[in-house]
C-alpha cells in the first residue's frame, strides 16, 4: 500500500472535511499519515516529519490540502518550504508533491513548488484517481464522456405565451443541417404548439424569418414535422418553440443524419 503524508490547517477540519478526503483516499488503497495520528508526544515535532517525508519507509508521495487557512498558516508554510524543499535534496524530482483544492482557484495562489506538478480540485470528480495515479506514477484512468455531436438545450421564459425554447446545433467539426428538421410526437402537436426558428447561439430569439417553412404530419401519422432551409451551424442554432416540452424529439438534417432525444420540463436553462 502506497504511503501519503497530508499537511493540512486543523481549522480545515472543524467539520471533519479533512476526515473525509483521507477517508477517501485510504478506501481507494492510500495509506494516509498525518500529523494527529502519526506523531507521537514528546518528540521534536519537525524531526518527525522530516522522517515522514524524506524517509521511503514512511513516505511515499507528499499532499497539502491547500485552503487559505493552509497556505496562510506559518507551520505549513514552513512545513512546505523546509520540509519539502528537503524532500527534494534527498528524496530527488521525482517524488510526487501535490495540492488539493477544495474549488477551482486562480494561478497566483498555487504554491510555487506545486506549480510544475499536480494540483487537482475536489470539484472534479476524478480527484480520487488523480491523486492516485500520481502517487503510483502511471497516468489517472479517467472515463470520458462521449458526447454527440449536437448541443441542445433547454431555455425557458415564463413571460411568454410559449415559454420554452429548445435550442439546437451541431457541434464544431460536424455536419451543418441544411435544410433543417425538427418533428415532435403526432399527439402531442396540439397540446405543445411548437414552431421553429433560427438565431444566434445561446441567445433564445423569437423576431427570426424562416426560409422555405413547412410543417405537417409525417406518411405514418406519428410525426408532426417541420423544416426550413435556413442553415444550422456551431454559430447559429434553431430554437422549437413551444408551449409545453414535448416528450420526445427528432432533428437534425432534412435528408439526414438525424437525432433523437427524450425531454424533461426540469431540464431548463
Amino acid at each position: 500500500m502506497r504511503k501519503l503524508w497530508l499537511t493540512y490547517a486543523w481549522t480545515d477540519n472543524d467539520e471533519q472535511d479533512i476526515d473525509y478526503c483521507v477517508q477517501r483516499l485510504t478506501d481507494a488503497g492510500l495509506n494516509v499519515n498525518l500529523d494527529r495520528f502519526n506523531l507521537s508526544a514528546g518528540y521534536h515535532l519537525w524531526a518527525q516529519i522530516e522522517q515522514y517525508i524524506t524517509d521511503p519507509a514512511y513516505t511515499d508521495a507528499w499532499l497539502i490540502f491547500a485552503t487559505p487557512n493552509s497556505l496562510a498558516s506559518k507551520k505549513c508554510q514552513e512545513e512546505l518550504q523546509w520540509a519539502l524543499n528537503r524532500a527534494l535534496e534527498e528524496r530527488g524530482i521525482s517524488f510526487p508533491l501535490l495540492a488539493l483544492f477544495p474549488t477551482q482557484v486562480g494561478n497566483d495562489l498555487i504554491p510555487a513548488p506545486i506549480k510544475s506538478r499536480l494540483f487537482v480540485s475536489l470539484e472534479d470528480d476524478d480527484w480520487v484517481e488523480r491523486i492516485l495515479a500520481a502517487v503510483e506514477g502511471r497516468q489517472p484512468n479517467i472515463s470520458t464522456e462521449r458526447l454527440e455531436p449536437y448541443s441542445l438545450t433547454i431555455h425557458q421564459d415564463e413571460g411568454q405565451s410559449k415559454p420554452y425554447s429548445v435550442e439546437l446545433r451541431p457541434r464544431p467539426g460536424a455536419a451543418k443541417w441544411s435544410p433543417f428538421l425538427a418533428a415532435v410526437p403526432a399527439d402531442e402537436a396540439k397540446q405543445i404548439d411548437p414552431g421553429i426558428l433560427p438565431g444566434p447561439k445561446n441567445r433564445p430569439f423569437r423576431g427570426a424569418m424562416v426560409s422555405h417553412p413547412t410543417r405537417g404530419y409525417s406518411h405514418d401519422g406519428n410525426w408532426y414535422v417541420m423544416t426550413a432551409s435556413d442553415e444550422a451551424s456551431p454559430e447559429k442554432s434553431y430554437y422549437l418553440i413551444c408551449r409545453d416540452l414535448p416528450s420526445k424529439l427528432v432533428f437534425g438534417n432534412e435528408d439526414g443524419p438525424q437525432y433523437s432525444v427524450e425531454l424533461s420540463s426540469s431540464s431548463t436553462a
